[in-house]
C-alpha cells in the first residue's frame, strides 16, 4: 500500500527536510516542481542530493521528490538514489513516462534487478569499474599488473523507486488508460488546480459534477489496471480542516486511499479521515469470520444479507487499512 499521507516540501527549503521527515507524515514530498522559482532549481536538486545522502532510510517518512518533465534529465541526475521511496512526476503523459524509466540510472537499477533476479546468490553486480590493461614493453618478461581504474558514478540505485502520475493536463485525461499499464507506474494522483485551469474549468458549486466525474475517470482507470488506489488532490486552504476533513471523507468514499497535503496540520486530519470506525473494523471482523467459518460458501452477516466475494474483499481492505 502506498503511504496514506503526503507532505509537500519546497526542494530549496533544506532547513525543512527534517522537521517534515520527523513529523507525523507517512512520506515527505520533496518538491522540485511548482514550489521551487526557476532560478533556485538547481540549488534546490543539489540539496535534495544531500539530504538523500545523509538520509537513514530506517527512520522517519519516507522520501519521495516531484520532478518536472520539463526538466527531468536534471532532477533524476539529482534524485535517483537508494534513499529514495518514490517519486511524483508532474504533468504526467506517455512521452515523460517513457522519458523516466530511459534515464541511464533507472536503465542501471533495472538491470542489476534481472541480475538479482537470475543470480541465485542474490549479491548485487558490480557494474562500475573497468579493468585496463597496461600493454608491456618487449624488452620486459612479465607485464605489470592490470590498473583498476574506477568509474565515479552517482550512488547505485538497486531498485526503481516507486512513481505516482499525476493527471494535471488534458492529455494526461486523455492517455490515463495507456499510462495505466506502462511498467513504472505504481500509482496515479490528480493535480486538481492545474487539470481544471487546462480544461478550462472554473471550480464552482455548479461544476462540482464535473470535478467528481474526473476523480472517478482515475480511479476507474487504477482499479481496472490493478494498481495502487489513487493519491487524493490537497487542499490549498490549510486553514479549514473541517472542509479539509470532509473532502477527504469524500475521496476515502470514490476510492482513493492516499492524499496529499502542503502543511503539516493537514496530515493528522488525513489520517483520521482515511481511518476506519471502530464500528466498520468489527463489521469487517465479523463478515470475514462469517464467510471464512462458511468454508468460502454461502454466508449471511448479520443484518441477514448474503456475503460475497465483493464483500468480502472490501471487508479484507479495510481491516488493512485499520492496521496503518
Amino acid at each position: 500500500m502506498l503511504p496514506r499521507s503526503f507532505l509537500y516540501v519546497p526542494g530549496n527549503r533544506p532547513d525543512l527536510f527534517d522537521k517534515a521527515a520527523g513529523g507525523q507524515a507517512d512520506a515527505v514530498v520533496l518538491d522540485l516542481e511548482d514550489a521551487v522559482p526557476l532560478p533556485a532549481k538547481a540549488e534546490a536538486r543539489e540539496a535534495v542530493r544531500r539530504w538523500l545522502d545523509a538520509r537513514d532510510p530506517t527512520t522517519g517518512a519516507q522520501a519521495w521528490v516531484r520532478v518536472d518533465p520539463a526538466a527531468l534529465t536534471a532532477d533524476l541526475d539529482a534524485v535517483l538514489h537508494p534513499h529514495l521511496d518514490g517519486l511524483f512526476l508532474a504533468t504526467a503523459t506517455p512521452t515523460a513516462l517513457d522519458a523516466l524509466t530511459a534515464h541511464p540510472r533507472w536503465l542501471r537499477s533495472e538491470r542489476q534487478r534481472a541480475s538479482r533476479n537470475h543470480d541465485p546468490s542474490g549479491d548485487p553486480v558490480v557494474e562500475e569499474q573497468a579493468v585496463v590493461e597496461e600493454r608491456a614493453p618487449a624488452s620486459v618478461s612479465k607485464p605489470p599488473t592490470p590498473t583498476v581504474v574506477e568509474e565515479r558514478a552517482p550512488a547505485s540505485v538497486s531498485k526503481p523507486p516507486s512513481v505516482v502520475a499525476l493527471i494535471e493536463s488534458a492529455e494526461g485525461l486523455q492517455t490515463l488508460q495507456q499510462m495505466s499499464t506502462h511498467p513504472a507506474l505504481t500509482a496515479f494522483g490528480i493535480g486538481e488546480v492545474d487539470l481544471l485551469g487546462d480544461l478550462r474549468v472554473t471550480r464552482t458549486h455548479r461544476t462540482e459534477a464535473v470535478v467528481l466525474a474526473l476523480r472517478a475517470q482515475v480511479v476507474v482507470a487504477s482499479a481496472a489496471a490493478g494498481l495502487e488506489a489513487p493519491v487524493a488532490p490537497t487542499s490549498t486552504d490549510f486553514r479549514d480542516l473541517d472542509a479539509f476533513a470532509e473532502s477527504t471523507r469524500l475521496a476515502l468514499d470514490l476510492g482513493f486511499r492516499s492524499r496529499t497535503a502542503i502543511h503539516p496540520a493537514q496530515v493528522p486530519v488525513i489520517h483520521d479521515a482515511l481511518a476506519p470506525t471502530a464500528d466498520e473494523v468489527a463489521a469487517a471482523r465479523d463478515v470475514v469470520g462469517r464467510y471464512e467459518a462458511s468454508g468460502s460458501s454461502v454466508a449471511l452477516d448479520s443484518a441477514g444479507r448474503l456475503i460475497d466475494g465483493a464483500v468480502v474483499r472490501g471487508a479484507r481492505e479495510m481491516l488493512t487499512r485499520s492496521e496503518a
